[in-house]
């Protein structure tokens, strides 16, 4: 049977498996041994899957082919294990309903986040990771297209967990310290008056530029090359790939959501504040410009402009650091921005130019 001729919930469900069953080939023969396992795609067979199969991947699509075909049944398989032990069953059947529609799935959505990442890099993997791996980053994208601003600060703890790992894998890769060294300091949060704290934010220091939330600049192009080429291989080592593609995915879901304030405040080395804080903005931006934009953007355009004013209005930050920041941004996450504002591939959304 071609891909075209499958029941939608059947397609839906594959491509939530891996990349590699968008190939039609690959995915025929992977739903032809889901039949012989169990004798069929009816609700009945997903519903056995989803709650009785040894295989993590059967359990999974059994999950969100169920969350796709919307029944009654379907929905009370899907809540009756939300409070499952098994990590990854609570997690696809908090994708799955709130995926439908289902408000009420939030707060279980929301409360997975900080499960979702090792404590360590070199933490044992988890008997279900295969499932978590495969649905991880569609976890900040769900949250960040439905506008749920409640999940704004489990968000930001998600990214303190995805930064964690990531400074251990760089302070591994450059032989130096990871948090805590000169310089390894977040936004510093505004300025208020005594007494008049914002509700639920970080303490607030003094909103001053520091010359250490800047790369060196004995040798500005050799600090950026050596930037751009470090952050190119956090992007491409299999050790911690995912674990900084996941923390683009919440930063980006954070700015979607206006969530500018997770990033006060984080503690961080200073070259990911100057990424997150742009790509924050980029989020904040979503729907407003195209992937062409972004290929064609030039020191004028409208895009650098609107990032640049941001940069300056949100975080008090000098031009020079914005400069700074997107110069490196663009050099670092050209690739992901183009792509994402092309078309949100997960969801099928179309991103187009507003007027």
């Amino acid at each position: 049977m071609e891909r075209a001729q499958w029941p939608e919930h059947v397609a839906y469900a594959l491509e939530c498996l891996s990349p590699a069953l968008y190939d039609d080939a690959s995915a025929a023969a992977w739903l032809a041994g889901f039949r012989a396992r169990w004798g069929a795609v009816d609700e009945q067979a997903l519903a056995a899957a989803a709650l009785k199969g040894r295989r993590l991947e059967d359990r999974l699509f059994g999950f969100r082919a169920l969350g796709h075909l919307r029944t009654p049944a379907a929905h009370a398989l899907l809540s009756s294990q939300l409070d499952s032990p098994r990590l990854s069953d609570r997690l696809a059947s908090a994708l799955s309903l709130v995926e439908a529609g289902e408000a009420e799935a939030l707060p279980h959505l929301r409360a997975v986040l900080p499960e979702l990442l090792p404590t360590s890099l070199s933490q044992q993997a988890r008997e279900d990771e295969e499932v978590i791996a495969a649905v991880r980053f569609d976890v900040p994208l769900l949250l960040g297209r439905l506008g749920d601003t409640a999940s704004v600060p489990a968000l930001r703890r998600a990214l303190l967990q995805a930064a964690h790992l990531i400074e251990l894998w760089i302070a591994d890769t450059l032989r130096e310290p990871a948090a805590g060294s000169p310089g390894l300091l977040g936004h510093p949060a505004p300025v208020t008056a005594p007494g008049a704290a914002q509700q639920g934010s970080p303490p607030a220091p003094v909103a001053v530029e520091r010359s250490a939330d800047r790369p060196a600049r004995d040798d500005p192009l050799l600090a950026e090359q050596s930037l751009i080429s470090l952050h190119t291989r956090l992007h491409e080592d299999i050790a911690i790939a995912d674990y900084a593609d996941f923390a683009d995915e919440v930063v980006y879901a954070l700015g979607r959501l206006g969530g500018f304030g997770a990033l006060v405040a984080l503690n961080v080395r200073a070259d990911l504040v100057m990424l997150w804080t742009v790509h924050v903005v980029m989020g904040s931006l979503h729907g407003k410009f195209t992937g062409e934009d972004v290929v064609a953007a030039d020191a004028d355009s409208a895009l650098k402009a609107e990032t640049m004013a941001t940069i300056q209005h949100r975080f008090g930050r000098s031009s020079a650091w914005a400069e700074d920041a997107y110069r490196l941004y663009m050099a670092v996450q050209i690739g992901f921005l183009t792509v994402k504002w092309s078309v949100d591939t997960r969801g099928g959304e179309t991103v187009t130019q507003t007027p």
